[in-house]
């Protein structure tokens, strides 16, 4: 029981879990699903890596190419049919552990009790999170940017550290470059910029000097 009290050793049996439920059937995982909406990332993806997806681009949507470029890389290791799109979960589930990382650090830091690696398990094994995982499409990877970007804000909040701040705005940036409707995050990102200032600078000359 101590050995199981240990919080390193709930954290690594929560990791296994997630990528248990995650992965157990990914042998049976063939190719994409939704069509319209997967294959306009992936085509993007296979145009960048030099294959020809005219065509197949023609009757899809477009919501913008952050993802593509990661899976891209995938294409350009060789990885084509079944193996790509299971690559493609694969990743998926490293989002999702990093997020559950991520929300046991907010756990601890906001709420400090013996139940934070199971409030970040049960937050991240949301039924959402892993129907998204078996999608070639963004929903995952724009779940752990948004933590990761409430991290950056949450961190400079607190010690008000320019790394922080360009973290935050670096991530911003991408989400959109991931999908559109991320516009938000960053509108978001440059409030919380003047946000921080209003609350800790008191002159025009520090904001100007904190914002460059």
């Amino acid at each position: 029981m101590k050995i199981i009290q240990n919080r390193r050793v709930q954290l690594a049996l929560a990791v296994v879990l997630i990528v248990f439920i995650n992965l157990y059937d990914l042998t049976s995982q063939y190719a994409i699903t939704i069509i319209n909406d997967e294959f306009g990332y992936v085509g993007i993806a296979a145009q960048m890596a030099g294959y020809d997806f005219t065509d197949t681009l023609s009757t899809s949507y477009y919501y913008s190419y952050g993802l593509s470029l990661i899976l891209a890389l995938l294409f350009k290791i060789g990885l084509t049919g079944a193996a790509f799109f299971r690559a493609v979960i694969v990743l998926n589930v490293l989002f999702l552990v990093g997020s559950f990382l991520l929300t046991y650090y907010f756990a601890k830091e906001l709420f400090g009790t013996k139940w934070d690696v199971l409030i970040a398990l049960v937050v991240n094994l949301y039924s959402s999170n892993i129907l998204q995982s078996k999608l070639s499409w963004t929903e995952t990877l724009l779940y752990f940017l948004t933590w990761v970007l409430l991290f950056y804000v949450y961190r400079l909040n607190r010690t008000y550290e320019l790394k922080y701040l360009a973290g935050a705005m670096v991530v911003a940036v991408y989400m959109y470059m991931v999908h559109q409707r991320a516009l938000a995050a960053m509108i978001a990102a440059v409030f919380m910029m003047f946000y921080i200032w209003a609350t800790k600078h008191k002159s025009r000359k520090e904001f100007f000097k904190f914002a460059l």
